[in-house]
């Protein structure tokens, strides 16, 4: 009797201790979720001088929260990489590009105000789109092969990002007073993605509008490669499904 009340107890006690594991967890992401759509939107805020429709906001909050959430690495990034971000003109792209070449590898990211026509304004807000990685060493293809290496590899490399967004109007449109919709009258937006490094990029949008019945009224897909063996760069994308 004993033995069996002891056995019930340690098997309440796991599930109590999987149950705060998973709770902290959850705090926890929603927490770096929320840290992230804040500093997103500030530096949205930031750089609109003025009002832009709707769809070129959603355009470029999704840019903005790529590159934060995968900023550039300064001492890879081609010229294309630098001019994706916001306010880098190519003029500008070419002089870190060539500060480079000249003087070798950037070793922080404040390295950019040593170049005499970059502003320290200009740094302040292109600073949240760009790292160093220190992983990158000249003698890392000595360990390639180790198992090991090869699973921490995949294991820092590896991205998955999901966000969602529910949008509601505050005053109700006359087609939802009068039930003209079937759907809800939120616009509901989700994008799921999935990123190796930055050689693999895999992902998928999911869109509805308010009216519309179902989450994945609009649903776009997309693959890219780039300096991957023998491919330089490889985009099959975006395919678009629509329904409704």
């Amino acid at each position: 009797m004993n033995n069996l009340v002891n056995h019930q107890s340690q098997h309440l006690i796991r599930i109590i201790l999987v149950a705060l594991a998973i709770i902290l967890l959850n705090v926890n992401i929603s927490a770096q979720s929320d840290s992230l759509k804040t500093l997103t939107e500030t530096i949205i805020n930031n750089l609109l001088d003025e009002p832009s429709d709707e769809k070129d906001n959603d355009e470029l909050f999704e840019l903005i929260d790529d590159l934060v959430s995968n900023p550039i690495d300064l001492n890879e990034a081609s010229l294309s990489d630098l001019q994706r971000i916001p306010g880098m003109s190519i003029w500008n792209a070419s002089l870190i590009v060539e500060h480079r070449k000249k003087y070798g590898s950037f070793f922080s990211v404040d390295e950019l105000r040593l170049i005499d026509a970059l502003t320290d304004d200009f740094v302040d807000k292109v600073k949240p789109f760009i790292t160093i990685n220190p992983n990158l060493t000249t003698n890392s293809t000595n360990v390639k092969n180790d198992p090991i290496n090869i699973f921490n590899s995949l294991r820092s490399n590896l991205q998955l990002t999901m966000r969602s967004r529910v949008i509601s109007d505050l005053q109700e449109r006359r087609g939802f007073k009068e039930h003209e919709y079937e759907g809800s009258i939120q616009k509901i937006y989700n994008r799921f993605l999935v990123k190796y490094g930055s050689n693999i990029s895999a992902g998928f949008v999911t869109e509805k509008d308010p009216g519309e019945k179902s989450i994945n009224e609009f649903t776009s897909f997309h693959f890219a490669l780039k300096n991957f063996g023998l491919i330089h760069s490889l985009v099959l994308g975006d395919y678009t499904l629509e329904f409704g």
